[in-house]
């Protein structure tokens, strides 16, 4: 790896600080109890495997392991400001000491995560596309978002919070943890994960404009930089309905449609990632017009599915905000699933069976019947309730997670059709005549 390739440090330090934050979620989450104890210590060893997993991967030895603990420390920067001022402004002057001592607290536990690392073998001698890995990190933080986000519209929380970009006349990185319970805490912490997926998608871009020599790689990462500087201020515009840091409820106008558009775009936004993704390990090596001819080759029901399924989310987002197209969105999941079974079958059944590729037809083919499931039962849940009652812990289970698989469905499509086919050699001969047909008509 080049001397200059960062790419180790900043995706496995993304990665690591996403799982402390998911974490860290899942116990804060309303109605848990977790001593807090529990909760740092829980924290500390994800540090240190964090530098364990680092010295398995990278060749940078213990010195490398300190630099990449300093930089987990510094994202984490952005949550502890909450913990800090919990103190008061009195008390101000121990930001100064506390700074710089978490900087080395995060670097010296890393480093002794890689030298254990090293304790039990030699690292990774292999090559890593580091870039790929780090677009692959970023789209998993972009799926870790949507789940909070679908969260917070399951629990009717997405007004917790009256002003934006604040949150309650504070800073949003300072707000003190211990006033987030409830609704608060589901909008909020929506918005701290927000910030770390836009400075990941920051910092690939960065990464990208500097290390990759494709210009469709570079073109990629900007535009899903504009993607996701688009989507937060939706999300923003969401609550407020206009530019303002006021905190008065009455001078604030929320906009529903716009937080349909919002989660119709974040989804998007994962897919869009997940594509860049799978381009750079794709192009690696291969030349653009190769690469092109080799994936339209019977690559047409994919756009047909993704559309429909794109179209199916904007519905489903309707129907959620606002309670219509019940009837247009479960006919329009017949056809949806009639074209996604049929496209996963076609796809397995053309491509050898331990590619890549037949893995995703079959990721796809069980995603749907779990999507068949989680609509019923969504649609049984929600008619349950009534409109006076909150919604219960099951009803946000179920219906977030057919937000998730949606999402998944969005992925699966675009890896089967952004995956290049394998070549005729490597299928049989029964095989190779129905490639030799699908050739023959995009071709003719």
């Amino acid at each position: 790896m080049p001397q200059n390739d960062i790419g180790d440090i900043l995706s496995l330090a993304f990665a690591a600080v996403l799982a402390m934050w998911s974490a860290a979620y899942a116990l804060k989450f309303p109605g848990l109890s977790v001593p807090k104890w529990l909760i740092v210590f829980l924290m500390v060893f994800l540090m240190l495997t964090g530098g364990f997993i680092f010295g398995k991967l990278s060749s940078r030895g213990v010195i490398g392991g300190f630099y990449f603990g300093i930089f987990v420390a510094l994202l984490n920067m952005l949550v502890l400001g909450g913990l800090l001022s919990e103190e008061g402004a009195s008390k101000a002057p121990s930001f100064l000491i506390f700074i710089p001592g978490f900087l080395i607290f995060g670097g010296t536990f890393c480093a002794i995560g890689v030298f254990l690392a090293r304790l039990f073998g030699a690292p990774n001698q292999r090559e890593v596309n580091w870039r790929g890995v780090f677009a692959s990190v970023t789209a998993i933080s972009t799926l870790i978002l949507l789940i909070v986000g679908g969260i917070v519209t399951g629990y009717q929380a997405g007004l917790a919070v009256v002003d934006w970009p604040n949150t309650f006349g504070y800073n949003m990185f300072l707000y003190p943890l211990s006033k987030m319970s409830g609704g608060i805490f589901f909008e909020h912490s929506h918005r701290l994960f927000g910030a770390l997926v836009g400075l990941n998608i920051l910092t690939l871009t960065v990464y990208l404009q500097l290390q990759e020599r494709r210009s469709l790689i570079k073109w990629l990462s900007f535009c899903a930089l504009l993607l996701v500087i688009l989507q937060g201020v939706l999300g923003g515009l969401r609550v407020t309905g206009t530019f303002t840091l006021s905190t008065n409820p009455e001078l604030v106008h929320p906009n529903a449609t716009l937080a349909v558009i919002h989660g119709v775009l974040g989804q998007l936004l994962f897919v869009f990632i997940v594509a860049l993704s799978v381009l750079i390990f794709t192009l690696q090596g291969e030349g653009r017009s190769a690469y092109r001819a080799s994936i339209l080759i019977g690559n047409r029901l994919p756009l047909v599915l993704l559309s429909l399924l794109i179209i199916q989310l904007s519905v489903g987002a309707m129907l959620r905000h606002f309670g219509v197209g019940l009837f247009f969105h479960i006919a329009l999941a017949v056809i949806v699933i009639i074209f996604a079974i049929y496209l996963g079958i076609r796809t397995w059944a053309l491509n050898p069976k331990a590619s890549a590729k037949s893995w995703m037809a079959l990721l796809l083919t069980v995603l749907v019947i779990f999507q068949i499931v989680l609509g019923f039962s969504s649609w049984i849940v929600s008619g349950i309730r009534s409109s006076e009652h909150a919604p219960t812990n099951l009803e946000v289970l179920i219906t977030s997670s057919h937000q998730l698989v949606g999402a998944l469905l969005l992925m699966s499509v675009v890896i089967i059709f952004l995956l290049p086919n394998e070549p005729v050699s490597a299928l049989n001969s029964s095989q190779q005549a129905d490639a030799g047909k699908a050739s023959y008509k995009v071709v003719s």
